[in-house]
């Protein structure tokens, strides 16, 4: 019933903003461990619950390979982080991690295909609320 719930959610938010993830491409990268991914999204739900779930359908879209640690964040698209965002490396720099108050949520997924997903509050900006990612953990 909760999962219904959530899905009627969804696409009564969908029918009024339609939102994309615009992935970050110059910020994506991966190391020896981890693959690192950023996105901006163009009309994340105020509604923390079907903000949740519009990021655990995307994650759950992508082709993450098992035995594969990865790692998402997700700002909201504003004036200082648009959705082409680029850092910017000279004199007077501008980089995402300058850009905190735009984040809204992180994604990641261990070597054992656990999920996490962690998101801000809209009342304090220093809170996050863990969600369950029982869908996600197969």
């Amino acid at each position: 019933m909760k999962n219904i719930v959530f899905l009627f959610l969804v696409i009564l938010s969908s029918c009024s903003n339609r939102n994309e993830f615009c992935k970050l491409n110059d910020l994506t990268y991966e190391d020896e461990y981890v693959l690192h991914e950023l996105y901006v999204m163009t009309a994340p739900s105020d509604n923390l619950d079907s903000l949740a779930f519009q990021i655990l359908y995307y994650v759950d879209s992508k082709s993450i390979g098992y035995g594969k640690n990865y790692s998402s964040h997700f700002y909201k698209e504003t004036r200082d982080t648009p959705r082409d965002y680029k850092e910017d490396h000279s004199f007077i720099s501008d980089v995402i991690a300058d850009h905190l108050d735009d984040l809204i949520a992180v994604a990641k997924k261990d070597e054992h295909n656990n999920w996490s997903l962690k998101i801000k509050t809209h009342n304090n900006p220093d809170e996050w609320i863990a969600y369950k990612t029982d869908m996600l953990n197969k």
